[in-house]
């Protein structure tokens, strides 16, 4: 069957894939996204007021660390106690299960928002503009669609 999708042996279908899938390990996604977050600094250096960004930056990741401690309370099997976890992290428990609290309330705001995406780039556009514009500062290295988030374009 050529297309999309491929019949299993059992008559499902399921997507085709080119290759197998590969398991990508915790260290190799830390490390993508460390060797990103360098990428991106080198992108504002040509573009300083892309700084604006890092906030919502900041953000996601104290978010993203909240959320996946939350997650890991929910597990029955977690391998590791919070009083462990604190350790690792060198923070105390109640630090550990503030950001458990955190994680919970930033999961049901997810749900509640269900099929929307996380983060849209009209959204971090609009953002930068606002920013600029508080700040009194002209985007003078904005693209054109940034520049048009915040009416500078023609």
């Amino acid at each position: 069957m050529t297309g999309k999708h491929v019949a299993r042996r059992d008559g499902d279908l399921e997507p085709a894939r080119k290759r197998p899938k590969r398991h990508v390990e915790n260290d190799e996604a830390a490390a993508a996204i460390i060797r990103q977050l360098y990428a991106f600094a080198r992108r504002m250096a040509d573009d300083p007021a892309a700084m604006v960004y890092m906030r919502e930056i900041d953000e996601a990741s104290s978010n993203a660390f909240n959320l996946a401690v939350f997650a890991a309370h929910q597990k029955t099997d977690s391998p590791y106690s919070y009083r462990e976890l604190a350790a690792i992290l060198g923070v105390t428990a109640p630090a550990m299960l503030k950001r458990k609290r955190r994680g919970e309330e930033i999961f049901t705001r997810l749900m509640a928002l269900a099929s929307a995406p996380v983060v849209r780039v009209a959204d971090l556009r609009a953002a930068r503009a606002l920013q600029l514009a508080e700040a009194d500062v002209e985007d003078r290295t904005g693209t054109r669609r940034e520049l048009a988030a915040g009416g500078e374009a023609d």
